[in-house]
């Protein structure tokens, strides 16, 4: 049974592979026609070779423009910095790609090569406005629109901006098993936390306990204001640390109301320090 005009066009457009290839060519065709009708006005020859040629300017937007929205959409820290990098490198990959691909095909294609300065020049005077046009503009609607959109529940992804910590649920007490006892401890009471594999020691009033977690675990149920990881092995209350010494590393001794005293990795040095400073209001003289 023949395909009817609308089953055909259904199944057309279903393919997005046809449809982006029929979109190109139509693309290519629509830019020779032009050349054709600019050569016509000012009484130019035209040559199909190298129109066809020179056309790859506007092909090139194809690859990199896809380049740059997937770059756009799917980094995974969208910050300024990535931001410029999705205008920056498609803006340099197209202005060097396209007189190198010019003098290829007029290598292989035509009886006068192109040299790479020639196409360089033309392309910079000619075209560099429209580059950078092309590549910021629908960057900053599809920022525009991303924008807008909600996000995903326990998700957010908005390209170009920095994302906010998440708001977290802390834990406020402590289940505690010693022996056939069980009982509370108030978090912030607790003075320090120490890796002690496959378990945690957890510091409380003087005393150490035995919990079944992991410290990288442990921390993120922790308040932020108040726990700061200082070691790979220790995570401290900020309000119960009384001072802390250099090595002369980069590494730092920390010490507890207890009198326990603690390495700071230099890892951790600058985040403990400004926290010390914020918490304990530390002034120079």
């Amino acid at each position: 049974m023949p395909m009817s005009a609308k089953s055909f066009i259904e199944k057309l457009t279903g393919n997005k592979r046809i449809l982006a290839l029929s979109a190109a060519g139509l693309f290519i065709a629509l830019i020779i026609v032009q050349d054709i009708i600019e050569a016509s006005i000012n009484h130019f020859s035209f040559y199909f070779s190298e129109s066809f040629v020179f056309s790859c300017f506007w092909w090139l937007f194809i690859p990199f423009g896809y380049f740059q929205y997937m770059f756009a959409n799917s980094s995974y820290r969208n910050t300024l910095t990535n931001g410029l990098l999705a205008v920056i490198l498609p803006i340099v990959f197209h202005l060097v790609s396209f007189p190198l691909l010019v003098l290829l095909l007029s290598f292989l294609f035509l009886d006068h090569t192109f040299v790479f300065s020639q196409t360089w020049n033309y392309t910079l005077s000619e075209h560099l406005y429209q580059v950078i046009l092309l590549y910021t503009v629908p960057l900053a609607v599809f920022i525009l629109y991303k924008s807008k959109e909600p996000s995903p529940p326990g998700e957010m992804n908005l390209p170009g901006i920095e994302l906010e910590e998440k708001e977290r649920v802390f834990i406020k007490t402590l289940t505690i098993a010693d022996n056939n006892r069980h009982f509370n401890i108030a978090v912030s009471e607790v003075s320090f936390f120490t890796a002690c594999a496959p378990y945690i020691s957890v510091c409380h009033r003087n005393k150490k306990y035995l919990v079944t977690d992991t410290l990288k675990a442990m921390g993120e149920k922790l308040p932020s204001n108040e726990f700061v990881r200082i070691h790979k092995s220790s995570i401290v209350n900020i309000n119960h640390v009384t001072e802390f010494t250099s090595r002369l590393n980069g590494d730092y001794d920390t010490t507890m109301e207890d009198g326990t005293i603690l390495r700071v990795s230099r890892n951790y040095a600058r985040n403990f320090k400004e926290r010390f400073n914020q918490c304990h209001h530390v002034t120079l003289k």
